[in-house]
């Protein structure tokens, strides 16, 4: 039997799975619900919240991958901010848990498998500057493009950056971002965000220094 619970939950892969979804597996079971409650006091499977699990690494063969479960623990969202920018290695550090950004209420999760923090940002800035991203055949998510992790960081700053020698301090000195990383950021982007009113302000600023340093 164990060895036949291992091919099942190896179907998923790293793919977050529903509650629902491992009950099926077990049609023939009186009680679905308690295999599954089983399963996972075995560790066959992690609880990630309540009624979402990921098979254990072990069972699939597979890396758990972080930013794809943060895009199925809380959605819609997409990982956004200091991990997105060091996942395109825009930035020195590793960053400790995944952070998202959500137009949904700002949470935070901690499972087995990390920490997981979600920010709200605006209705009609949420969508633009999304980009998929594939670390191998069997794994995908959505994460912010460059520039829109860096738009996302300016957005949500508390401290406020009103001239172009305070945001070159930030970016090049507190982040530790690259003068050619900023260059290299989309100014179209940029602009359609500013345009949404959003910081539009902060946003044109950040276009200065990518035009003109």
């Amino acid at each position: 039997m164990q060895f036949i619970d291992q091919q099942k939950l190896a179907r998923y892969g790293s793919l977050p799975v529903t509650h629902d979804m491992l009950m099926t597996d077990y049609p023939n079971l009186s009680y679905p619900k308690d295999k599954v409650a089983q399963l996972a006091r075995s560790g066959s499977i992690i609880r990630l919240k309540k009624g979402l699990y990921v098979t254990s690494s072990d069972i699939s063969g597979i890396e758990y991958c972080k930013e794809l479960i943060a895009n199925h623990l809380y959605g819609p969202s997409y990982v956004s901010l200091e991990t997105a920018l060091a996942y395109h290695g825009m930035i020195p550090e590793r960053v400790f848990g995944i952070l998202s950004a959500t137009p949904k209420a700002s949470r935070s999760f901690h499972n087995q498998i990390g920490r997981f923090d979600y920010v709200k940002v605006p209705d009609d800035y949420y969508p633009n500057g999304i980009v998929i991203a594939r670390p191998s055949e069997q794994q995908s998510f959505l994460i912010a493009s460059p520039t829109k992790a860096v738009c996302d960081l300016l957005l949500l700053l508390r401290s406020r950056i009103q001239s172009k020698a305070a945001l070159r301090r930030f970016l090049y000195d507190d982040m530790r971002i690259s003068p050619d990383a900023i260059r290299a950021l989309d100014v179209d982007t940029i602009d359609s965000l500013a345009r949404l009113g959003h910081k539009a302000h902060l946003l044109g600023i950040l276009k200065e220094v990518i035009l003109n340093g």
